[in-house]
């Protein structure tokens, strides 16, 4: 018989003890990502694959897990391969958002370099317009000048 492959969309993998067995398995709070298909690892090395759904909500908010069903792995199945293409998946959302706030970040230098030369561009006129004229200028009308072109650029 010629062996097929099947995929499986998995929510998440989860470890649990078959030796020190929780309580928590039963709310859907246990299940990190909500409803879905999950790869248990107990830890006797044996794994199964659990189907999980929001049941009703009980007084505390919390939603039981509905467990439709549980099917065994068994010990051929390369349940590893699923982890590292789920590692691979999150790799990539990671690049993509990394490469989104270094653009950002570009964006923002460039602004306020622009910014700057405005600032720059007008202290220089404002220094070409006092010698020009003959007339000092103080240090308070050269800060109250900045603070107006500042406050121009941010409005």
């Amino acid at each position: 018989m010629e062996q097929q492959e099947v995929r499986i969309p998995i929510a998440g993998v989860i470890e649990e003890s078959r030796l020190n067995p929780t309580n928590e398995r039963q709310y859907l709070v246990h299940y990190p990502n909500g409803e879905g298909i999950y790869l248990v690892k107990f830890d006797d090395g044996s794994q199964e694959l659990r189907s999980v759904f929001a049941g009703k909500q009980i007084d505390d908010g919390r939603h039981l897990a509905h467990i439709m069903c549980r099917f065994p792995v068994p010990a051929q199945v390369i349940a590893e391969e699923i982890k590292k293409e789920h590692e691979a998946t999150l790799k990539d959302a990671i690049e993509s958002l990394r490469t989104d706030v270094i653009h950002a970040v570009d964006v923002c230098h460039e602004n306020m370099l622009k910014d700057n030369a405005a600032i720059f561009r007008a202290i220089n006129e404002l220094r070409e317009s006092v010698q020009a004229s003959g007339n000092g200028i103080s240090e308070k009308t050269l800060l109250e000048a900045l603070k107006v072109v500042a406050a121009g650029k941010h409005d």
